[in-house]
């Protein structure tokens, strides 16, 4: 079953009754029932939505069903067992797995003729084409007696399984993300979903880094595209902001600074030296808030600090720092002539003293010990 792009009507292979039921998704009921080839298995719808393409496993063919009359117009001869169907991106080609042939068909969408037969492994029988176009996944299951757990990956540049990718279990269901950058495998008897990178396909990939950002207004953010896959070098990248294209960003960096406050998607594609584009990577979502308010300081203001709490500097002795000019400067001999006169004074009151001792042989001796404790002084 698949739905049309617009979401309008869902195409349901009835594979006991070989037909299509066609089910208005507004009401939910069958609107038409077009007759198809045996064992309907699976549906495919263009991009434009205006043709569906259905497997008929019992038959051999591809039934073409125009979807603006539910009709007909074109069956086509396969291989055996045809199984899985997908079309490109472009809705130019439609790749068929045949189960019972081991093999894919290469369907032209403008001829409805079968262009090109790819073999593959054991019982294809899931098909994907990745988002740009560039490479076709086929799970090989078993064609009743023997596993064969593969995934077969076809360029759709040459037509050609560039590889085979094994995983040790058998291989039905397939889906590929959006960016390409994994496909999901289902097994039937593991019970188990393996996951296959681009890295592992050779699939031309990029994923940006960080995955999510939050930031202010007035700042800005750093983001790296991580390339992976593809041939040669990464020649350059292109960055995209809300899906516009970024002028003169072609490097695997990119500095955001938003405009306003509001949340921002920033994806990036990156093209190899062989000229190919990656699809866009998934998007990072920034979110963008309001500058935060300053925080008041806690520092009091020079005008509410009290004066007691200031302390001047001190301000250096002028006798210690800045000697006065006008003070009398003395020989460095000063504490001698001091003492030698201090010397010269007391000999003299001691000889005066002598002399009167002389002419009173009454006075007392007691003075000569006094002066002597003088001079001593």
């Amino acid at each position: 079953m698949t739905v049309t792009p617009n979401g309008a009507y869902a195409y349901v292979t009835n594979l006991g009754s070989g037909t299509v039921s066609v089910i208005n998704t507004t009401t939910n009921t069958v609107t038409a029932t077009i007759t198809v080839g045996n064992g309907p298995a699976c549906v495919a719808i263009t991009p434009n939505g205006a043709y569906a393409y259905v497997t008929n496993d019992g038959s051999g063919t591809v039934s073409v069903i125009n979807t603006a009359t539910n009709t007909v117009t074109a069956t086509i001869t396969v291989g055996n067992t045809p199984e899985g169907v997908a079309v490109t991106p472009d809705g130019a080609y439609a790749y068929v797995t045949n189960k019972g042939s081991d093999s894919v068909s290469l369907i032209s969408t403008s001829t409805n003729s079968v262009t090109t037969t790819v073999t593959v492994g054991i019982g294809p029988l899931g098909v994907a084409v990745t988002p740009n176009g560039e490479y076709v996944y086929v799970t090989n299951t078993f064609d009743g007696t023997v596993f064969d757990g593969t995934v077969s990956v076809i360029s759709t540049a040459t037509i050609t399984v560039t590889t085979t990718i094994t995983l040790g279990v058998d291989s039905v269901g397939l889906a590929i993300t959006p960016n390409g950058a994994y496909a999901y495998v289902t097994s039937l008897e593991s019970g188990t979903v393996s996951v296959i990178t681009a890295a592992d396909t050779g699939s031309l990939i990029v994923s940006v880094s960080p995955s999510s950002w939050t930031m202010n207004m007035g700042q800005s953010a750093t983001f790296n595209a991580n390339a992976s896959g593809g041939s040669g070098t990464y020649a350059s990248y292109q960055w995209y902001v809300d899906g516009s294209a970024q002028s003169g960003q072609s490097e695997p960096t990119f500095t955001f600074t938003p405009a306003s406050t509001v949340t921002y998607s920033i994806t990036a594609t990156v093209t190899d030296s062989s000229g190919t584009t990656s699809t866009q990577s998934t998007a990072v979502v920034v979110t963008v808030s309001v500058t935060p308010t300053p925080t008041p300081s806690l520092t009091p203001s020079p005008t509410s600090t009290p004066t007691s709490t200031t302390i001047p500097s001190a301000t250096p002795s002028p006798t210690t720092t800045n000697p006065s000019p006008t003070a009398p400067e003395f020989p460095a001999q000063l504490p001698r002539i001091t003492l030698a006169a201090s010397m010269i004074i007391v000999l003299s009151v001691a000889i005066t003293i002598k002399k009167k001792n002389r002419k009173n042989p009454t006075q007392s001796a007691t003075p000569k010990k006094d002066l002597r404790l003088n001079y001593i002084l």
